[in-house]
């Protein structure tokens, strides 16, 4: 599948936006559990160093800066695994919280 340039830069945005919305209102984010479609569109909108992987070889798993990156192979859409404390939950990325804060937020 080839992606195009404006395509995989609208996901990256979409995507950053995103998680820059949950940590200003205070979530942490705990992974992002993302498609591969997805992730090739990260490598093309953000280049080579997107999306590094551990660098412990024990251990298989992905960053996409200090976000945990998770290939999500059954998955239909990229989610975020985020929330406070230890309540955490999962959400795909077109139905995250936007700019207003949920009601725990106080």
């Amino acid at each position: 599948m080839e992606v195009s340039d404006q395509t995989a830069a609208s996901f990256a945005d979409l995507l950053d936006h995103k998680l820059n919305l949950l940590i200003e209102q205070g979530y942490s984010v705990r992974c992002i559990f993302a498609v591969v479609p997805d992730i090739e569109r990260l490598f093309v909108a953000r280049g080579e160093s997107a999306v590094m992987l551990d660098c412990d070889p024990g251990q298989d798993r992905a960053w996409y800066g200090q976000f945990e990156l998770t290939p999500a192979l059954d998955a239909e859409q990229t989610m975020v695994m985020y929330g406070r404390g230890e309540n955490f939950q999962i959400s795909e990325l077109d139905k995250l919280p936007s700019a207003a804060p949920l009601a725990d937020a106080a």
